[in-house]
């Protein structure tokens, strides 16, 4: 094994440390910090994708790359699919391909380690909020659902590939199939208001508004919704309403009345 540090001078030399058997790789990844690793699969004490594992568990996040011969070329790959960054074969490279074969690997590690931490960024948040999140294709087919989805929909995950205009009340489903395509023609989202028919046969309320995702070239290629539910509140409003409704309705008995009096006390 070749644990790398990378110097970080002008020159872009590393800095190696050379083990020859998997028990002092472990020992020197326990005490410090490398920045990759060039591992041969058959070592002394370890063979093949037994040794791939042993250093995958002792450094899950170190990037390596596997020096393999040409009768391990297949190893070689299905090491790759256990997180290995990349492969060499003996003898079939020089050494300055294998410092930049290195460098790649350090710089894709720290790249999946980024989107992977903007993911679980991404799930926390979309675990937690109450707005509803769905990104649709551009013919309005769920392609990702929010877990918020579960309360009104069900299982977001059966959810997936569905047409998302399908439980739409059909009052209102031609209004928002146009916004909907005027969203994808144009690339600018709209806000909109529609009601939803529920499986138990109930109507929920709710208030949209789109967005797109565009490709390398600009043009839209999806289209995400971040919607809210607000029955609760039209329900509050309507009830508000019919209290003011009422309460005028009082003021102006109450006018008449006094206006009565007023009449009554001037006749006597």
């Amino acid at each position: 094994c070749v644990i790398v540090d990378v110097l970080g001078d002008a020159a872009g030399r590393f800095k190696v440390t050379h083990v020859d058997r998997l028990a002092a790789a472990r020992e020197k990844l326990a005490a410090g910090n490398y920045d990759a690793l060039l591992l041969d699969l058959n070592l002394p004490d370890s063979r093949g994708l037994d040794t791939c594992s042993a250093i995958r568990e002792a450094a899950p996040t170190l990037p390596v790359v596997v020096l393999t011969g040409l009768d391990d070329e297949s190893l070689a790959l299905q090491s790759v699919a256990m997180g290995v960054q990349d492969y060499i074969v003996k003898g079939r490279v020089d050494w300055w391909l294998v410092a930049r074969i290195i460098r790649h690997a350090i710089e894709r590690k720290r790249t999946d380690s980024v989107l992977r931490e903007r993911e679980e960024f991404f799930r926390l948040i979309s675990e937690n909020i109450g707005d509803l999140i769905v990104v649709l294709d551009l013919e309005g087919r769920r392609l990702y659902n929010s877990p918020s989805y579960r309360a009104i929909l069900g299982d977001p995950d059966k959810l997936i590939g569905t047409d998302s205009f399908a439980e739409i009340h059909p009052e209102d489903a031609p209004r928002i199939r146009a916004v909907f395509d005027e969203t994808v023609r144009t690339g600018v989202g709209q806000r909109a208001e529609y009601r939803l028919q529920m499986p138990d046969g109930g109507i929920r309320h709710i208030e949209s508004r789109g967005n797109v995702i565009r490709d390398s070239r600009g043009a839209v290629m999806r289209v995400v919704v971040v919607s809210r539910d607000v029955t609760e509140q039209k329900a509050a409003m309507q009830q508000l309403q019919e209290a003011m409704g009422e309460l005028n309705r009082s003021h102006e008995q109450l006018k008449t009345a006094q206006t009565q009096l007023v009449q009554t006390e001037k006749l006597q």
